[in-house]
């Protein structure tokens, strides 16, 4: 394989990490900063307050399920990463 061309795939690879770690770490801030849910039928009415690994899963199932669903870029980057370790591992025997 060309030199260049394995090192453009080699930053892309890092550029398709950026989506999964921008959702863990939301994911964290939220855990740590926690979150307010509102009642559905009283708007203004608290229905509870999440924080830690409760908040922390909620957030990864919220952002993860919304990247996958409307925009669907998490299945892009996840079956570039499988394409480019897959090559890696080709080239090296």
């Amino acid at each position: 394989m060309n030199c260049n061309k394995f090192k453009i795939m080699k930053v892309l690879f890092f550029i398709s990490l950026v989506p999964v770690t921008g959702i863990i770490v939301i994911s964290i801030c939220y855990s740590v900063v926690g979150h307010v849910y509102y009642d559905w039928i009283e708007h203004d009415k608290i229905s509870h307050i999440a924080y830690g690994l409760e908040e922390f899963f909620n957030s990864i199932a919220y952002y993860g399920g919304y990247l996958t669903l409307r925009i669907p870029i998490l299945p892009i980057c996840v079956l570039y990463q499988v394409y480019y370790l897959i090559l890696k591992k080709k080239a090296k025997f």
